[in-house]
């Protein structure tokens, strides 16, 4: 009788008598799971911004989705207190939904004309 461990089923795709996939064929449990594989070796350059020399700030949002909506009015707040070296950008995505995209493209209408959305 085989034993479930070691059925051909198994979820996390190791095949009996086999050595299981590396992190990059499949998808982790945890985030854990693929550290060594994925770390980066030393500490990562600074990514060139718009703006310059300031910390540049990017609040990636949609107006369909609820905890956007919800974090909205705790981040204006936030953006409120920011110091002047750092730029606050809001980007409005889809997340994959065609409903949302339409919202997005308001956004950027709205954006163009120079009004701000509410």
């Amino acid at each position: 009788m085989q034993s479930i461990r070691n059925s051909p089923g198994r979820r996390d795709g190791v095949r009996p008598g086999g050595s299981p996939p590396r992190c990059s064929q499949r998808r982790p449990r945890t985030p854990r799971a693929c550290r060594k594989e994925s770390s980066i070796s030393g500490s990562p350059s600074p990514v060139p911004v718009e703006t310059g020399k300031k910390i540049e700030v990017i609040d990636v949002f949609s107006y369909g989705c609820p905890h956007c909506s919800d974090l909205d009015p705790h981040l204006a707040a936030w953006a409120k207190t920011l110091p002047a070296d750092v730029d606050f950008k809001r980007v409005p995505i889809d997340f994959g939904r065609e409903q949302w995209a339409t919202l997005a493209k308001i956004y950027f209408t709205y954006e163009a004309m120079g009004v701000e959305p509410k």
